[in-house]
C-alpha cells in the first residue's frame, strides 16, 4: 500500500505476491483455488490499465 497509496492495490499484489512465492518455492497446492483466481484477475486488471496508459 505505501507504493501505491491505495488498499484496493496493495491487497491485489499481495494477492499476487504471495501465489508467485508459492509457485516458485515449488507450493502452489498450498494457494486456495479462490485465491489463485483473485490473483490472477489482480494481474489482468494490472495488465489492461497499463495497456490504457500506453
Amino acid at each position: 500500500m505505501p507504493f501505491a497509496y491505495s488498499i484496493a492495490d496493495g491487497i491485489g499484489l499481495g494477492f499476487i505476491f504471495y501465489t508467485l512465492v508459492k509457485l516458485f518455492t515449488g507450493k502452489i497446492k498450498d494457494v486456495h483455488p479462490v485465491l489463485l483466481t483473485f490473483s490472477l484477475l489482480f494481474l489482468l486488471r494490472y495488465i489492461i490499465k497499463a495497456l490504457q496508459n500506453v
